[in-house]
């Protein structure tokens, strides 16, 4: 059966807007876009569709948490239609849609459509690298960097499905042709259609089944440097990265993913590799050498005697027996610097429910972007690195500070133009707010006064309407620790 790989996967989800800002800050094209969802498009018309999960055209929700709601592959033909139609047709009610395109559930209950490929073709160059030893493949005095490229999605790549039978699902998807290039002993198998060649379009991996769902989908890039930069340029609009960017020893491909809002994560990847009928597939047991070659760690550029190092952040927890461990000690998972003030945020940790819960080694709750509040019910600690303000701050307008405030998720924070502001980062939350400053210096400024704070002072700011300034030519940096409040009345504007 000559099934090409992806066409399309459709999502009912919560948070449509937020998935609409996800998904066009992560490269693809919005196609007929609205506030009820929309078509968002790679190079090669591959897509992912997102729908408000009441949406009554969308098929109905599995049991578990997965926002997946159908995954349609594309085919060459007519004929291979009619021969998966024919094969599942044995055991299964085998829909027949609109344009001859058909629905079916595989064995785990996940809904499946077929149809004549809308891949459309197109031409972009590959990444061009120079070795020694190796023929030309960038020219002289072509610069391979450009920081302002246009980065754009290739094509829908693979998908991977929690499930709590791999060996069963395999066997469902080996009567459509897919066969297993490479295998995790006794976890999970990578499968390939037999219209391509890439390493895998799907992914099954074995778990509880409260957990099954989509846990990824991806989509190709043209090479390292441009999945290096578009990640990059994904964590700095404060994306949450879950792991990478590395490179996985099986598919050799080079992966970044992120948390995002369709209740799975979503990743770049690059340089899969390719197997034809030849190929062996290869069974090793699941461990973190056999997943990746090598991982790195984002963290904010850096250049010796330039800004500020990242911060260092140590995670405790418990093991199995209850002992105490060192749970993770490096940099934190998120830095994000603004657009505008330049300003950097290193985000710690954050608790969402009070009293905390506290339990043997959980991660840090995610979040999609940053959030300037904390969580409702919860807790919040960032450090700021704070670089010296510019002049453009004095003519600042109302709109440019809330566009401000936008980027970190408050754009009502801003009072610029509501109070008589004195400063054009003035801003309130309804929060208690511990700042400790831990180097350099910084002007305090609330309604009726301001004054100086510098390293070892702290601040407790009580919901209070103020602004940072820093007017000593270098940066300077805090910690906040922010605790959900609640304004009395009398307190409310």
């Amino acid at each position: 059966m000559n099934i090409i790989g992806l066409d399309s996967l459709i999502f009912g989800v919560d948070d449509v807007d937020g998935c609409i800002r996800y998904l066009t800050d992560y490269g693809l094209a919005p196609i007929n876009v609205t506030a009820a969802g929309g078509c968002f498009e790679a190079l090669d018309g591959t897509s992912v569709q997102i729908r408000h999960k009441n949406d009554a055209r969308l098929p109905p929700p599995m049991a578990t948490a997965s926002m997946l709601r159908k995954t349609i592959y594309g085919v060459a033909d007519a004929r291979t239609l009619s021969a998966i139609a024919a094969e599942l047709g044995k055991d299964r009610e085998v829909k027949k849609l609109a344009g001859g395109a058909l629905e079916v559930t595989d064995d785990m209950g996940f809904v499946l459509g077929f149809q004549i490929t809308i891949r459309r073709s197109f031409s972009r160059p590959a990444e061009a690298v120079n070795a020694p030893g190796a023929p030309v493949q960038r020219r002289a005095n072509l610069v391979a960097v450009d920081e302002n490229a246009v980065i754009n999605p290739r094509t829908l790549s693979h998908v991977v499905y929690f499930v709590p039978d791999f060996a069963k699902a395999e066997a469902f998807y080996g009567r459509l042709g897919f066969r297993c290039t490479d295998r995790f002993i006794g976890t999970g198998s990578f499968l390939q259609p037999a219209g391509s060649l890439d390493h895998h379009s799907l992914f099954l991996i074995q778990t509880p089944p409260f957990m099954k769902g989509c846990e990824h989908f991806t989509f190709h890039l043209a090479g390292p440097t441009e999945l290096m930069q578009a990640g990059s340029r994904f964590a700095n609009k404060g994306y949450q990265s879950f792991w990478g960017p590395g490179r996985h020893r099986l598919g050799s491909n080079w992966f970044w993913y992120f948390n995002s809002p369709l209740g799975c994560h979503v990743e770049y990847d690059a340089d899969m590799d390719l197997h034809d009928a030849s190929w062996v597939a290869r069974e090793v047991p699941l461990n973190a050498d056999n997943s990746q070659l090598f991982l790195f760690q984002q963290r904010e550029k850096w250049v010796p005697g330039g800004p500020p190092p990242s911060v260092r952040r140590i995670v405790t927890g418990h093991n199995a027996a209850g002992h105490a461990i060192i749970q993770s000690d490096g940099p934190p998972d998120r830095t994000q610097v603004l657009s505008d003030s330049r300003a950097t945020f290193h985000e710690i940790w954050n608790t969402r429910e009070t009293p905390a819960r506290i339990d043997r080694a959980s991660a840090e709750p995610p979040e999609a972007k940053l959030t300037l509040l904390p969580p409702k019910n919860g807790t919040r600690i960032r450090v700021l690195d704070i670089p010296p303000e510019s002049a453009d701050l004095k003519t600042m307008d109302s709109a440019t500070a809330r566009k401000h405030f936008a980027e970190i998720g408050a754009p009502e924070a801003s009072t610029l133009g509501t109070t008589n502001a004195r400063h054009a980062y003035m801003h309130r939350t309804e929060s208690i707010d511990y700042g400790i400053v831990l180097e350099g210096e910084v002007t305090l400024i609330v309604d009726d006064g301001e004054t100086n704070v510098s390293a070892g002072d702290i601040v407790i700011q009580r919901g209070t309407n103020h602004s940072w300034a820093n007017r000593s030519g270098k940066n300077c940096r805090i910690a906040f620790i922010l605790i959900d409040g609640q304004f009395t009345d009398a307190l409310r504007f």
